[in-house]
């Protein structure tokens, strides 16, 4: 990498937690906003996992329970 790639990465991370720093500090409400769709939006994705995870622990014990000797 030269030099001129290395400082628009660090530009873009600057401005990121500048902006971020911003919030925090002058507008707290925008901030948590922030925050709380954030947390939204893990929790959505973990629902998710969970759901996909259960159906198929679901298949998995159901094809075990077909295939056992009874």
């Amino acid at each position: 990498m030269d030099a001129t790639s290395i400082t628009i990465i660090v530009g873009c991370i600057a401005a990121y937690l500048g902006v971020n720093a911003f919030l925090i500090i002058f507008r707290p409400e925008l901030w948590d906003a922030k925050q709380r769709r954030a947390h939204e939006a893990k929790l959505a994705a973990d629902a998710q996992t969970g759901t996909i995870l259960g159906s198929f622990a679901s298949a998995i014990f159901a094809a075990a329970s077909k295939n056992r000797p009874h």
